[in-house]
């Protein structure tokens, strides 16, 4: 049973099957799930299937917005977001539960990027450096900082 009474959910483009990132963002899931509720979901990538880069970013971005939840925070990770420390990152899941939010979706952009609509849709975005990442290592570096502020929120020695 999670600690936190969070659920958390990654909405992201494309798919970590064979990635060398694979092991690793299973490991984070297999060890968030001792703390909150959280699933991943993928959506295919549109680029490069014969669509202008311009309308497969559209389509990346309507097909994103459909698992969005009502009730859910939608959080961007994006370049031009908030960088923030680990410690502040806990803070601010912190207050999310402190406030009554119980639902948060991460969004991760495809490799052309991320709609206007979803840039206007969602309610903040972070980033994770002003450095852009392939969006299989920004899952896993999400993974690991969401494992990181669990273990900052329990007291927990693995951040330090």
């Amino acid at each position: 049973m999670p600690h936190f009474p969070l659920s958390i959910r990654l909405i992201v483009v494309g798919k970590m099957h064979g990635s060398v990132f694979e092991a690793a963002s299973r490991e984070y899931l297999e060890r968030l799930r001792h703390y909150v509720e959280i699933e991943v979901v993928e959506i295919k990538t549109i680029l490069g299937k014969g669509k202008p880069e311009a309308q497969a970013i559209i389509d990346e971005g309507r097909e994103l917005k459909r698992y969005f939840r009502a009730e859910a925070r939608q959080i961007l990770l994006h370049t031009a977001g908030r960088e923030r420390s680990s410690e502040d990152f806990a803070q601010r899941l912190q207050q999310f539960t402190q406030s009554g939010t119980r639902k948060i979706d991460f969004i991760i952009g495809g490799a052309a990027g991320l709609s206007d609509e979803i840039l206007q849709a969602a309610h903040e975005s972070m980033s994770l450096s002003k450095m852009t990442f392939a969006h299989e290592l920004a899952r896993v570096a999400l993974l690991e900082q969401l494992y990181r502020t669990c273990t900052i929120l329990r007291g927990e020695k693995y951040h330090k």
